[in-house]
């Protein structure tokens, strides 16, 4: 998967993990409240959930800042961790990495409990690095961290552990995977599980039965208004509908992707799709693709 595709993930972790949101168990009495705090994280909070990811950097720089001050071992834990998911959802992927390692060592020193979310967004943030090894390994301690009743978190980490496979071009891991989400009721893992067995089906050479999952994976995250996924997963179907011959098939949906992206100014993605959509355009005889291919490339390069 390309680093383009890893980026997909970060909307949708958010959707899940922000929710589920359980903090960390201190073994410290917790300090007085903090109104100034506490105004300001829930700023943090509200601007994450709107999509408003680089006021939502800054505020939760802030909070963090302040439970620092305070030297609030709860808060420290729970601001620290959607601190590093704002960064994560801004496409700071490293930065994500390296902001919940160090509210995991200081819990750690503390002699507080890393909750099992910590180490997940630290597998999806060093995922979408390309850091595969150190991906694992995370994604592998949330799952042994993870509460017998916390099924999401269990999914999305082993989502995580499925891409690694599929990425390893290992179908039987990206199986195992598959097999270990269960059956996700929350749409965003629903789409997950769809992705990923699209990413199995087409280890398998499957490319006609991988489209659907591609497609369904893309209509849940659309009405989860995680444009990110959606395109990144109509690319995937694309790719499919590519492999079966169905260049005309492939060509609207990698034009999609493309117009989606450039909509959003992710300038890199839309050209390479919008690209891959004109030479299927010209190939296929689609006029009104290939013109309209043009336009969208023509308006990146002005």
């Amino acid at each position: 998967m390309t680093a383009c595709s890893r980026l997909a993930r970060a909307a949708a972790l958010c959707a899940v993990l922000l929710a589920a949101c359980t903090g960390s168990d201190s073994r410290e009495p917790p300090p007085p409240s903090d109104p100034s705090l506490e105004g300001e994280w829930r700023l943090a909070r509200y601007a994450l959930q709107e999509g408003q990811t680089r006021q939502a950097v800054v505020l939760y720089e802030r909070v963090l800042a302040r439970a620092y001050a305070r030297d609030d071992a709860g808060a420290i834990g729970d601001v620290g961790y959607e601190s590093a998911l704002a960064l994560l959802r801004d496409g700071e992927s490293r930065q994500a990495a390296e902001r919940a390692r160090q509210i995991r060592l200081e819990l750690e020193r503390r002699g507080a409990d890393v909750f099992a979310e910590l180490f997940l967004v630290e597998a999806v943030a060093r995922y979408e690095a390309g850091e595969a090894e150190p991906a694992r390994v995370a994604a592998e301690a949330a799952i042994a961290r993870a509460r017998p009743d916390d099924l999401a978190t269990r999914a999305r980490a082993n989502f995580i552990l499925g891409l690694l496979a599929a990425d390893a071009g290992d179908a039987d891991g990206a199986a195992r995977a598959l097999r270990d989400m269960g059956e996700p009721g929350q749409d965003p893992l629903r789409a997950d599980a769809q992705e990923l067995r699209g990413r199995w089906l087409m280890l398998q050479g499957r490319a006609e039965a991988a489209r659907p999952a591609f497609v369904e994976a893309a209509r849940i995250r659309r009405e989860l208004r995680d444009y990110v996924g959606m395109a990144t997963a109509m690319a995937a179907g694309a790719a499919a509908a590519e492999a079966t011959g169905d260049g005309a098939g492939a060509a609207d949906l990698y034009y999609r992707a493309g117009r989606s992206a450039a909509a959003r100014d992710d300038d890199a993605k839309a050209r390479t799709w919008l690209s891959r959509a004109l030479d299927l355009a010209v190939e296929n005889d689609l006029a009104t693709i290939e013109a309209d291919c043009r336009d969208q490339l023509r308006a990146l390069d002005g």
